[in-house]
């Protein structure tokens, strides 16, 4: 059984001791499971951004057609040959940095992203490492630091802040947009016709679209089975596709009031509240920045921003109860790295 995950990554090693030795051995390990598809029944893109001192690797993997990866190295390594033995030893460069990126459908049972390098993380590592992740899962999205900044050493997921605290002229990518509810009480035709007006301003205003599944009318009112929110519009084709994709915080406020009207709505008539919104912003390269809509139970949903900057970062506690052990059921998997395209930088 699988699950859908999307990962960002930035590891930052001072390679000085046996400390920061072992953890880069676990996170060389990590990177050739991605590589190779430990654990993985379908990788979308995988892009790895190595710099080892004044080597730069730049690694590419996707899919070339119908099933076949195609995994392509470029860098200042000249050959084949070096990138290997780089990437197979790391431990002997005293400056590493790594961007990470990819999306997948990951099996459960086997640790990736937060989870796995949360387990190797520890205050002996805090003057030499620092990692920032932010991870979207088909339930979660979460943004996790590890960093020491100005004396003190910030260690687990970052909480929301006040959305008034986002820069002004700020603008967001869209990551992920689903709100979906599932009703368990008839509502009246009066209370339908009312959220189908009011979800009809994010139509016309932010091209996101809602619809109800399973209506009926019955001599109470009107049943119905699910009201989805979506960012997805059907086109000309009767496909699905997004027309928008990049928001303003103006954007993304006036979606939320609006949300926040449909959810007072209809919050007493339903028994399952699902939203995924995420919305991201490419501040800089060193750190992420998101606003997501969340709800944290069915009464109410809320608007906070996330920052890997910010100083409001909370205890990680690992959901699913995954020991990093269990890697070693899997047996040892690394290189030489085959039907890889060299291609010089």
């Amino acid at each position: 059984m699988s699950y859908y995950r999307f990962n960002s990554e930035i590891i930052k090693v001072k390679n000085e001791n046996l400390n920061t030795l072992a953890f880069l051995e676990s996170v060389q390990r990590y990177i050739m499971d991605l590589m190779n598809g430990v654990r993985i029944e379908s990788l979308g893109e995988l892009s790895i951004d190595v710099y080892l001192d004044d080597l730069h690797i730049l690694i590419n993997k996707e899919k070339s057609g119908t099933k076949e990866y195609k995994t392509e190295i470029r860098g200042n390594c000249r050959t084949k040959e070096v990138a290997e033995y780089a990437l197979q030893n790391m431990r002997e460069y005293e400056n590493i940095t790594l961007n990470m990126e990819y999306d997948a459908m990951a099996f459960y049972f086997y640790p990736f992203g937060i989870e796995r390098i949360s387990a190797l993380l520890s205050d002996k590592l805090s003057e030499y490492v620092v990692y920032k992740c932010k991870e979207l899962t088909d339930e979660t999205a979460n943004l996790y630091v590890f960093e020491k900044r100005n004396g003190k050493l910030y260690h687990g997921m970052v909480a929301p802040g006040d959305i008034e605290e986002v820069m002004e002229g700020t603008v967001f990518n869209l990551e992920r947009f689903y709100f979906w509810y599932e009703f368990d009480k008839i509502i009246s035709r009066e209370k339908y016709n009312r959220i189908k007006e009011i979800t009809t301003i994010l139509t016309t205003r932010q091209d996101i679209n809602s619809y109800f599944d399973g209506v009926y009318e019955v001599d109470e009112g009107i049943e119905i089975s699910d009201l989805v929110i979506t960012r997805y519009n059907r086109n000309a084709n009767n496909k699905f596709e997004e027309r928008k994709l990049v928001y303003s915080l103006e954007d993304i406020i006036e979606i939320f009031q609006v949300l926040h009207q449909v959810h007072d709505e209809i919050k007493d008539y339903v028994d399952v509240v699902n939203p995924e919104i995420t919305f991201s912003s490419p501040v800089n390269d060193e750190d992420y920045y998101v606003v997501m809509i969340t709800a944290e139970d069915e009464r109410y949903i809320d608007l906070g921003a996330y920052s890997t900057q910010s100083d409001n970062v909370v205890q990680y506690k690992n959901g699913r109860g995954i020991m990093i052990e269990m890697m070693e059921d899997v047996g040892e998997v690394y290189l030489p790295m085959e039907n890889i395209d060299f291609l010089e930088e």
